[in-house]
């Protein structure tokens, strides 16, 4: 695993809805430039023994999965 330095960590509590959705805070779709077509990659796995998912902008050759 590569050495990662965080730059800005915010952390935020929200709870999964019965559709199993979450909502991103409009702070964080401001800070970064996230609007309502904005393609987003959701990562899972498990970082020094925790669950961790990350959501992050989807690069124009990312593909969709079906």
């Amino acid at each position: 695993m590569r050495d990662t330095k965080v730059e800005k960590y915010i952390g935020i509590v929200r709870k999964v809805d019965k559709m199993s959705r979450i909502v991103i805070p409009k702070e964080y779709c401001r800070s970064f430039e996230i609007g309502p077509k904005t393609p987003l990659e959701i990562l899972a796995g498990i970082i020094d023994g925790e669950e961790v998912l990350i959501i992050k902008k989807a690069h124009k050759t990312t593909k969709k999965s079906q």
